[in-house]
This record gives structure tokens, sequence and C-alpha cells, in this order.
């Protein structure tokens, strides 16, 4: 499974994937469609081997605009998730990225398809993404996983400002601890010193003062460890 970090729109956390090493992002393509329409992809992502985009929450009637977007940068873009609209106009539209079709609920004609965490809890759809990855599928997941997807991207490890902390742990997997009290903070603090330990340039002060920079590093970290754990298997 191949990991990528959301949050490249972002200046400070594209800052720390660069500092840790990160080669896998995910660009939210609203955030610069609506705040930054000046972004330089290719010097700000430069430091990427791949990068992927997905539309956030745009509206459909920003299709045309968002293709013609990936049409700009297709040299250093992976692949696109569909801007989701009843008519599915953006999989008629000529786009020179690869565009991955999402919300398909019915064995498709595509080779990779992207789900959201909403398509989850519809009943019995693990047992059916299960059967299309065994038919050759390749599935995406935006911010949600199965052991069986071939890609996802998170946007779990910027939560540092709500209190989350990820946690690469000995079964390498990753789980996610809400810092509410003395008892969570002794542990993230732990979790801190270890990976300072293994050589990672933490600030174990800023860490305890809850920090959420330094936090968001820390779960950067973890997710990086994760990647490139999953990528070796």
């Amino acid at each position: 499974m191949k990991i990528y970090l959301s949050g490249i729109e972002y200046y400070t956390y594209r800052n720390i994937m660069k500092s840790i090493g990160v080669k896998y992002g995910c660009l939210n393509y609203e955030y610069i469609w609506s705040r930054t329409p000046r972004f330089n992809l290719e010097e700000e992502c430069s430091f990427l081997d791949e990068l992927i985009v997905y539309p956030g929450n745009l509206k459909e009637y920003c299709v045309d605009e968002y293709v013609d977007f990936l049409n700009r940068h297709a040299d250093k873009i992976k692949f696109a998730i569909e801007l989701f609209a009843p008519a599915r106009d953006m999989l008629t539209l000529i786009c020179n990225v690869d565009i991955v079709p999402c919300h398909i609920m019915n064995v498709p004609e595509y080779q990779k398809i992207a789900v959201y965490p909403t398509d989850l809890r519809r009943p019995f759809m693990g047992k059916t993404l299960k059967k299309f990855t065994e038919e050759g599928m390749k599935i995406h997941g935006i911010n949600c996983e199965l052991s069986f997807f071939d890609s996802v991207n998170s946007g779990t490890w910027m939560r540092g400002k709500a209190g989350w902390t990820s946690v690469f742990d000995a079964h390498n997997k990753i789980t996610k601890l809400k810092v509410v009290g003395y008892k969570e903070q002794y542990i993230r603090s732990a979790i801190a010193r270890g990976l300072i330990e293994e050589g990672y340039n933490l600030n174990l002060n800023n860490i305890k003062r809850n920090d959420w920079k330094e936090v968001a590093k820390l779960n950067g970290i973890a997710w990086k460890k994760y990647s490139d754990y999953m990528e070796g298997i």
C-alpha cells in the first residue's frame, strides 16, 4: 500500500514533510482554487517523488477549472480523484492525468476507483471492495483505509491542533491517541523521547507545551514510518 500524505497546500505541513523525507503527497485542489491560485506546484512539490490531487469540497460547476489545472501540471501528477457530479462530467472530458472515479457502487469498468469514508458505511461494502481487488482492481482510500487497498491519502496526521497524536506502534499499525489529560500527555512525551533516541529531530519541550507544529511533526514521522513499512511489505 502506498500512502500519500495530505496537506501539501499548506506551507507549514509542506515544510514538515520536506524535513522528514516524505516522498508521496496529496494536494487538495479546493484550497488552491479558493485561496492560493498562484501556487507554484512544480516548485513547491519538487521534493516529492509522486503527487496526487483530489478536489476537496469543490462544487460540480468547477469541473472545467479542475481539469484545466490537472492538464497544466500533468507531468507532475500521478493521478487525480474525480470531482463527483451526477452526470459524471469529468469522466467525459479530455484530461492528460489519469482520473480515478469515485462513489462506484456497482462493478465498474475502471482499473482503479476511489472510496470515501461514507462509502465504507454502506452494508457489505467491505466485502464488495475486496471482491473488486480479487478481480484485479486497484482501490484508493480518501482518508480511509482497508488492508487490501492499493493506496490511501491521510489528513489525520495534521490533527495535532485538535489534540491527536499518531503513533506507529509495535504491531506496525497507526494508532491515534487523543491527548486530553496528564496521562495522555505523558504518553505523548514518551513517544517523542523514543523518536528522539532513534535520531529524529524533535523538540521535546515544545511537545510538552502542546506546540501544534511540533506535534504535527511527531505525527508526520509516525505516518512516514508507516508509509515506509507498508511500501516495503
